[in-house]
């Protein structure tokens, strides 16, 4: 949805949040707008990743939470693999243009991304939602909305998520290879490289309406937890030191072979 302003923006509800992958970083839902690229580190979303909105990197963006900064205070990064669990997103605005004067932030001078919680139901309601997948991934999701309580219309929610799969690069163990004579040296077997991700969630907010205007009084509770064997972004330049991992010997052998190849080449006399 694009809102009636002079300035660029979209706002995503949570009618087309509810439509993406279980679990994902809003960070993701966000890269379908037009101007905003997101680089996942995973298909599961808790393994950290990079954003860019019109050329302005993640330490130039500045995010919030129900209008609580989230970007590192000493770096301004901004980490994907901690936002808050989709199911209890109502809402989220990302700014296109400039920083705006009064955004709450130190040094974002790109974009702007603000998501904002759901607010808790009216009447009581219970919601799982579970997901399987490959890596042994493994999530499931709950919530209990309590509905009004009170006779001054006070309600509340509570979740909680759990995730957990496998690394997704990098997570095969790595058998013995023998030496061959003039290229590489023997090497003992690497079983210590498989990892793991195992990430916890918990949330609750209670809200209290205010007159019939729309104010409200609201305390929210946030608490996340991740373990994570993080393997960061395989870029061009780790191709050598992945080719050589996999492939040691035979990768070795033939690029020793066209080195000698080379240095026995006779040079060629140009007229």
């Amino acid at each position: 949805m694009t809102p009636d302003t002079t300035k660029a923006k979209a706002v995503l509800t949570q009618e087309f949040i509810a439509r993406q992958a279980p679990g994902q970083t809003v960070n993701d839902i966000i890269n379908q707008l037009p101007g905003v690229s997101f680089q996942n580190n995973d298909a599961f979303g808790s393994a950290g990743g990079k954003m860019s909105i019109r050329g302005f990197d993640n330490t130039r963006i500045n995010q919030t939470f129900d209008g609580i900064p989230l970007n590192d205070s000493g770096n301004y990064a901004l980490y994907s693999n901690q936002q808050l669990d989709p199911e209890l997103i109502e809402q989220v605005n990302v700014n296109l243009g400039s920083t705006d004067v009064d955004s709450p932030t130190a040094a974002a001078s790109g974009s702007t991304v603000n998501y904002r919680t759901r607010k808790p139901g009216e009447e009581f309601g219970v919601k799982l939602v579970g997901s399987t997948g490959d890596f042994k991934f493994f999530r499931i999701f709950g919530m209990v909305d309590t509905g009004v309580f009170t006779p001054w219309g006070t309600r509340a929610f509570f979740s909680a998520s759990t995730s957990t799969n496998d690394t997704v690069f990098g997570n095969e163990d790595m058998p013995a290879f023998p030496a061959v004579a003039g290229v590489v040296a023997a090497r003992p077997a690497i079983t210590s490289r498989k990892g793991g991700i195992n990430k916890q969630q918990y949330n609750a907010k209670i809200y209290q309406p205010i007159g019939d205007d729309g104010d409200f009084i609201a305390l929210s509770g946030h608490y996340n937890q991740n373990r994570n064997n993080f393997f960061g972004s395989v870029g061009l330049r780790d191709l050598h030191n992945v080719a050589s991992i996999l492939y040691p010997i035979s990768f070795r052998k033939t690029a020793m072979t066209v080195i000698m190849a080379l240095l026995a080449a006779k040079p060629i006399r140009l007229p």
